[in-house]
């Protein structure tokens, strides 16, 4: 009989505890990982953000009209967005391959970047469409409560007012949590896009409000310290432009929005692996909880999924998480 493992059910606070002790002690695989990929695609936005930068942001306030500005800020926007499509990309295969680098570590064993590389990269696709079959139930969702919203509004505007605050915040909260789990069950069950986020739905509606808040709280911190290193970089960047704009009357967009990129980048190659590792303690504590999971079936799921072939192992947690303080 196989002895049972330290994965156990646990709270709030003990499950981002498990996250950040999950992502320091793989600090060097899921940086590495993360500066990877996320460097090159850093330097090409800021190379597209500068040559396409090619417009004056106080001519586009004071001559707004203008023909030649407008079609400049235009193609700069277009090009915006093809940066920030690029830097999703980027930000799917990281968390797809931090999530199996953590997925192993659990089972105490210690899988290279290059390997999470290639699982990320196998798994890139998958994450995607599943990203956007999230994005596109949410759409539906809204669309469906505007339609009510409009009907209500019939009835009293003051009422609809207060309703769509509301709803529009549940609806939020809803789907963010909902799906919190949904990478991990993807990666780590081997399911496809459908079946991921109806697993992650199943699992997360029993433990809704734990689950939340551990994941907002989660963004809370990092959104903060991730704002702080953001604002050192771009001001230590964009700062002596706008020095310079100041006497010279000409202020480049592509720089600003140059440093901006930049600046992303690097806070994600810390906040992408932190917040996979997050989600993988809560999506492990949820299994716990309601089906007494242990490593010996994450061994069976995690090889299937990444397509190794290793002994399963059980004892004590790898990374002393369940240890007394």
């Amino acid at each position: 009989m196989t002895s049972r493992p330290d994965l156990r059910p646990r709270s709030i606070g003990e499950n981002l505890d498990a996250g950040f002790k999950l992502f320091t002690s793989n600090f060097k695989q899921l940086v590495t990982l993360a500066a990877t990929i996320l460097v090159p695609v850093a330097i090409l936005n800021a190379v597209i953000s500068t040559a396409a930068g090619n417009f004056n942001y106080f001519d586009l306030i004071s001559d707004p009209d203008n023909i030649d500005i407008a079609n400049d800020f235009g193609a700069f926007i277009a090009l915006s967005i093809l940066t920030g499509i690029i830097g999703a990309l980027g930000s799917l295969v990281v968390q797809a391959g931090a999530v199996g680098v953590i997925g192993d570590a659990y089972q105490g064993k210690q899988r290279t970047w290059r390997e999470g590389l290639s699982i990320g990269l196998r798994k890139a696709f998958p994450v995607l469409l599943t990203g956007i079959l999230i994005g596109l139930l949410a759409v539906s969702v809204v669309v469906v409560f505007v339609i009510a919203l409009i009907i209500l509004a019939q009835v009293s505007e003051i009422l609809t007012a207060v309703v769509a605050f509301f709803a529009f915040i549940g609806l939020l909260i809803s789907i963010f949590t909902l799906a919190y789990v949904t990478v991990p069950a993807l990666i780590v069950e081997n399911l496809g896009p459908v079946q991921a986020i109806g697993r992650s739905v199943s699992m997360v509606r029993r433990r809704f409000w734990p689950t939340f808040w551990t994941g907002f709280l989660a963004a809370i911190i990092v959104g903060i310290i991730s704002a702080i290193v953001s604002s050192i970089i771009q001001l230590s960047v964009a700062g002596p432009a706008f020095f310079s704009a100041a006497e010279t009357g000409e202020l480049s967009g592509g720089l600003v929005f140059a440093s901006s990129a930049v600046s992303s980048a690097l806070v994600s190659i810390f906040q992408t692996p932190f917040l996979a590792a997050v989600g993988l303690a809560v999506y492990f504590d949820l299994r716990v909880r309601q089906e007494g999971f242990d490593l010996e079936l994450l061994a069976r799921q995690l090889d299937e999924s990444t397509g190794t072939q290793s002994p399963p192992e059980s004892g004590t947690d790898p990374f002393g998480l369940d240890a007394p303080e």
